[in-house]
């Protein structure tokens, strides 16, 4: 795993689960790496990462996202991927500076 995804402030998503219950905050988890892998998501995708549970701990999970047109997703969890792309390409970068030295 990218080991910059861990760069972020655990005080947010302490945040972000303060008064879920713990099956909620097992939704709130599946959709938070969801949402790092594969970006924004929509209910529909949601529904089927949650499952059975879904009518039951989505309320809860809603409250902690930010909407944009269709698709959810969690403010910190965007921040963190775009912290992690530009670490990734400034790597590339850097190693394209490096090739054919010796």
């Amino acid at each position: 795993m990218d080991r910059v995804y861990y760069l972020y402030d655990l005080q947010q998503e302490a945040q972000d689960i303060l008064g879920m219950t713990d099956s909620e905050i097992g939704a709130y988890t599946k959709i938070k790496h969801m949402q790092f892998r594969l970006g924004s998501f929509t209910e529909k995708e949601a529904r089927k990462t949650i499952g059975k549970r879904f009518d039951r701990v989505w309320p809860a999970l809603k409250m902690c996202m930010a909407k944009d047109g269709a698709v959810y997703y969690i403010p910190w969890i965007e921040w963190a991927r775009k912290k992690r792309d530009k670490y990734i390409d400034s790597r590339k970068e850097n190693g394209s500076k490096n090739t054919g030295k010796k």
